[in-house]
């Protein structure tokens, strides 16, 4: 499923995210939300967006069988993702690069983004381990969630992220740290995961036709509300 307008917005985040973290003070203050959250976030919601579609591609064409989908499913996954990954934290354990060197079997395992809700120091690994988590739990809310039930369990999966953060900035913790965790960043994610499921049309995704040139107004409009509020 590679569509070359997604390519080029995926550029862009990875830029964003590039200027996060080289940019300097000069560069990051014409973003004040963040340039690396507005790139992950980004790239949460186009992860939601693909995946989803795959999913529900993969079980409702009936050309695989469901447990047949499901392991494509993880061995693509593993295959795209580990062996990079897996060579990088090799090779910072090898020169002792801290703190991956120490802590090298949280991050191994995916679970960087919970080592740092519990108080360590923060690093790039989090988002990927987000991702993991996600891919781990998604395909089983695709199998078993009847289809006319989908759109309101992504609706409800969002809520409970607002209301996670909002009660993690109640209870006074960090919540740069623990939004590092799945739950916080699930409105991100459901929000692609949404578009996916709206565009799905008889067993093959990427359907637009709902996306009227009035839509395409409307949708501008309140892009421009959302950023300016973030803002």
């Amino acid at each position: 499923m590679r569509m070359k307008h997604l390519d080029t917005l995926r550029a862009f985040a990875l830029m964003l995210v590039m200027v996060q973290h080289y940019g300097g003070q000069t560069l990051n203050a014409y973003f004040p939300i963040g340039a690396g959250s507005m790139g992950v976030g980004c790239f949460f919601t186009l992860s939601g967006f693909l995946i989803t579609g795959i999913l529900l591609q993969s079980f409702d064409s009936g050309v695989k069988t469901k447990r047949a989908a499901w392991l494509d499913f993880y061995a693509r996954r593993l295959l795209r993702l580990m062996p990079a990954y897996y060579a990088v934290i090799l090779a910072l354990v090898v020169m002792g690069i801290e703190p991956i060197a120490h802590s090298w079997p949280w991050h191994a395992a995916y679970l960087t983004n919970l080592w740092i809700a519990l108080g360590h120091p923060d690093n790039v690994f989090w988002s990927l381990s987000v991702e993991e988590q996600f891919y781990l739990f998604w395909p089983f809310v695709i199998v078993f969630v009847p289809r006319r039930f989908l759109v309101r369990t992504i609706l409800a999966l969002a809520v409970v992220s607002l209301l996670f953060k909002l009660g993690v900035l109640l209870a006074g913790y960090n919540t740069r740290t623990v939004g590092r965790l799945l739950p916080g960043n699930m409105i991100l994610l459901g929000a692609g995961c949404l578009l996916a499921v709206t565009s799905f049309h008889q067993t093959r995704a990427n359907c637009f036709d709902w996306y009227t040139s009035r839509l395409h107004r409307r949708f501008t409009f309140a892009a421009f509300i959302a950023l300016g509020l973030a803002v």
